[in-house]
């Protein structure tokens, strides 16, 4: 990657550092252990580590979404980097708080499909999982996070380069000269995108760079081998090996972005 490049994530790290110093409002990241959200927590990572420690008094929640049918490799992969940025940050003093969250026991898959005789959801038709074992399960944290703070900033990893109709979608939800957008459906909820304008190749090259150690220590070569295709995009992409040895994987998941509704 040349210096041209990295500045891109320099500027961002920059702009980073300035929104985390404009006010308290709390931070919060939907954390999916995708390439796009990984990159997100990693970039903050590196900008409050910038900042005075006397200094850190936002508070950054990285929320992991577990739906409880996660295929068993996202799953351990998603639980235990959960942890190392928990564990990183509490060594650094970053203020940085991880949290996994579940659906309600009677919104759970089995209890809906068994329980309550729902068809198994099916693309393009009925899908009713995201909503109950995702999107209700972070909504409810961030309602909470908003009861006890009044306001707060969710930061989410999308990028126009995903797709065409990601982009079109990120460019209507800008307000020109702002970088906070306030969010559709949530009151008192702000929006920041800081990684919008990053190329496809760009998000591995970085993460892969210094042997692919991110700053909580754990290997990206791992979450890169759980990738097909690195021109998919997160929600796209197919998991089919394991780690960097290769090893195939029989069977498929997607691996969802952390995205806020």
């Amino acid at each position: 990657m040349s210096n041209t490049d990295y500045q891109v994530f320099e500027d961002i790290i920059q702009e980073m550092m300035m929104v985390y110093r404009h006010d308290n409002r709390p931070w919060l990241i939907g954390y999916s252990g995708g390439k796009d959200s990984t990159l997100l927590v990693s970039l903050v990572f590196q900008a409050v580590s910038r900042i005075p420690e006397n200094e850190r008094n936002k508070k950054v929640y990285v929320i992991t979404s577990d739906t409880m049918v996660e295929n068993p490799i996202v799953k351990k992969y998603m639980h235990e980097s959960s942890k190392k940025i928990s564990e990183a940050s509490k060594k650094q003093n970053l203020n940085i708080q991880t949290e996994i969250i579940y659906p309600d026991i009677h919104q759970t898959f089995w209890a809906r499909v068994i329980g309550l005789g729902y068809p198994t959801p099916e693309p393009p038709g009925f899908r009713w999982c995201t909503e109950r074992l995702k999107i209700k399960p972070m909504n409810k944290f961030v309602e909470d996070c908003i009861k006890t703070n009044g306001e707060i900033i969710i930061l989410l990893g999308v990028r126009k380069a995903e797709s065409a109709a990601r982009s079109r979608s990120i460019t209507e939800k800008e307000i020109a000269g702002y970088l906070l957008n306030p969010h559709n459906n949530i009151n008192n909820a702000y929006v920041y995108n800081p990684l919008t304008e990053i190329e496809n190749s760009l998000v591995w090259e970085y993460l892969l760079k210094d042997d692919g150690i991110s700053p909580w220590g754990t290997n990206m070569k791992q979450l890169f081998s759980l990738y097909q295709g690195e021109d998919l995009s997160e929600e796209q992409s197919v998991l089919g090996e394991i780690d960097e040895k290769k090893y195939p994987l029989q069977g498929t998941r997607a691996l969802d972005a952390g995205a806020v509704h």
